[in-house]
């Protein structure tokens, strides 16, 4: 495959399922009709919570798939395959404490390509006064960084806080991701601030297309998230933006530029082993 045209999905995202599931089905017909074949949800898709125990009433738990299969289906419907935001799941019915913030990946088929559990937990005090604690109620996923094939494109996942780790893009770009997706539920505080730097220097220093769904607006817990969702080429360029209000963006990615780049601007195997084996100034004494 040389082209394919894909939308990111912006949703101010409500507590309840339902609801996040009427306001994401119009959006999907539409990312459809302007000809996308690929469309990226954003964190949180089905659940951003008033208070930290909702998310455990939109969370399936294994074997009962409800959300995760319902979700797909519209994907399916409307003739998308979907990068899943994040679902919250209890994969093992015994572990209740914390759920996992999982992104699935499916073809437009709605077959399942397979599935990323957020790695990084947002536990942080910002400068405006506000805190998040995710580690509260959501287990750190103990899975790699992952790749999967689907639709003859390799994609690699990531979600949210993810993305302030360049290491775990790194491990993306030379397992051979094509595109690697951000699902995310950015802040307005952090994201006006680190948004945007943060995903074109990742399209830099991989050399993939980064696909971006962020939530946007205020929301019932008073949070407010940053929008601006985002499709970059491997050369940084911002091929579309979104702003503060829910909607989608599309862009088709050229494939074929992509390879000419890596060929023409080979960083990948200009790189050196690294070892951080303690600072040292310019004698070389520790």
């Amino acid at each position: 495959m040389s082209r394919i045209t894909v939308a990111a999905i912006q949703l101010n995202g409500q507590p309840g399922a339902e609801d996040n599931l009427r306001l994401l089905e119009p959006l999907l017909a539409a990312a459809r009709e302007a000809g996308a074949t690929m469309a990226v949800l954003p964190e949180n898709l089905l659940c951003m919570g008033q208070r930290d125990g909702d998310k455990f009433e939109a969370a399936d738990r294994a074997p009962d798939w409800h959300w995760r299969d319902r979700v797909l289906a519209l994907g399916a419907r409307h003739g998308l395959g979907l990068v899943a935001g994040s679902l919250y799941c209890h994969p093992d019915p015994a572990q209740t404490e914390r759920v996992l913030a999982r992104c699935w990946l499916s073809d437009r088929g709605g077959a399942i390509a397979g599935h990323y559990d957020k790695r990084h937990l947002f536990d942080v005090e910002a400068a405006s006064g506000e805190s998040y604690h995710e580690s509260r109620t959501i287990a750190p996923g103990d899975n790699p960084p992952i790749v999967l094939s689907c639709e003859q494109l390799r994609w690699g996942l990531s979600i949210c806080y993810d993305l302030r780790f360049a290491e775990h893009y790194l491990a993306l770009a030379l397992a051979g991701a094509q595109i690697i997706t951000v699902p995310a539920a950015f802040t307005h505080t952090t994201g006006q601030a680190h948004w945007e730097p943060l995903l074109r220097a990742r399209a830099i220093e991989t050399q993939c297309f980064v696909i971006a769904a962020n939530q946007c607006g205020r929301h019932a817990s008073g949070r407010q998230t940053w929008g601006h969702s985002m499709i970059i080429d491997p050369w940084g360029r911002v091929l579309a933006q979104a702003g503060h209000e829910p909607g989608i963006i599309t862009a088709e990615l050229d494939l074929g530029q992509q390879r000419e780049l890596q060929q023409r601007f080979p960083v990948h195997s200009h790189r050196r082993p690294t070892e951080l084996t303690g600072a040292q100034d310019s004698a070389g004494a520790p």
